[in-house]
């Protein structure tokens, strides 16, 4: 004798759903709004991750657990939601799924990604993470403008064009950013945007011109930088040892924070949290 999922107790349920994958938990939760809802309801203790590609509209969610059992995406959904538009879809896993992390994918188009920003924010939900496959070098800036709210940005490829310029007076403040960049493009282009990320969390900045670069520290941020760099930090304050390596202490005009510099061979590493005796 079969019993309904709708009639048993809520602890019965929760431990029913425990030995599904989540491609059946989906699909039982779209055969009507009273699964729905008590698939909500057993998964109100997991996190997932929805993740949105916008060249093509779709999607993949899975757990945060990332067992290969959570996942689900639209290709295998196909004839599930023969009557929904791709936004109703992402509602309806907004809802049930109890409001995932949101991952947006694009490749240039910026507009798709203001159409998905706003979209999920009349859900109640912001984006958490955005990757860029490319952008190129003239469209960097308004892409640093459009995800000034996102935590977490990664762009893949800035490609060179002629004769651009990069407005150093704009900060950004920035949880995490992580951009490869052309060789070709100019060591000054890099500078202004190396500068104009100073006051974000987390920077690397990687690009391929012979030099190599290192991750490093610097007024509490973490940026990749190459060793050309240094003569636009400020001026040299004073020759310093350090373990039997020379090393500088450098400073931010206006008086502005201390670091310790050390070069070795063609990697630099910069030290803000110092004592000096």
């Amino acid at each position: 004798m079969s019993i309904p999922l709708q009639k048993l107790p809520y602890l019965a349920q929760k431990e029913v759903l425990s030995t599904m994958k989540l491609k059946e938990i989906f699909k039982l939760a779209s055969l009507s709004k009273k699964n729905a809802r008590i698939v909500k309801a057993c998964l109100n203790d997991q996190r997932f991750i929805l993740t949105v590609c916008s060249t093509d509209d779709s999607w993949h969610i899975e757990s945060e657990s990332s067992d290969d059992i959570h996942e689900y995406s639209s290709e295998k959904c196909r004839g599930v939601f023969l009557d929904k538009t791709v936004y109703e879809v992402l509602e309806f896993i907004v809802k049930v799924f109890n409001k995932p992390k949101i991952c947006v994918d694009f490749a240039e188009d910026i507009g798709k990604f203001h159409n998905y920003s706003r979209f999920f924010e009349s859900l109640g939900l912001k984006i958490d993470k955005v990757s860029v496959d490319r952008c190129k070098q003239g469209e960097l800036q308004n892409m640093l403008e459009a995800f000034k709210e996102v935590p977490d940005v990664n762009i893949f490829s800035c490609e060179w064009e002629k004769r651009i310029q990069f407005n150093k007076t704009i900060s950004y403040h920035l949880e995490s950013i992580d951009i490869r960049i052309s060789g070709n493009i100019g060591l000054k282009w890099r500078r202004d945007l190396l500068f104009s990320l100073m006051d974000s969390k987390i920077s690397k900045l990687f690009w391929n011109d012979g030099s190599k670069g290192q991750r490093s520290s610097i007024f509490g941020q973490q940026f990749l930088i190459c060793p050309s760099f240094l003569p636009y930090l400020s001026h040299f304050d004073r020759k310093l040892e350090i373990r039997g390596r020379i090393c500088f202490m450098i400073q931010q005009k206006n008086n502005g924070p201390k670091a310790i510099v050390l070069k070795e061979q063609d990697s630099v590493q910069l030290e803000t949290q110092f004592e000096l005796t």
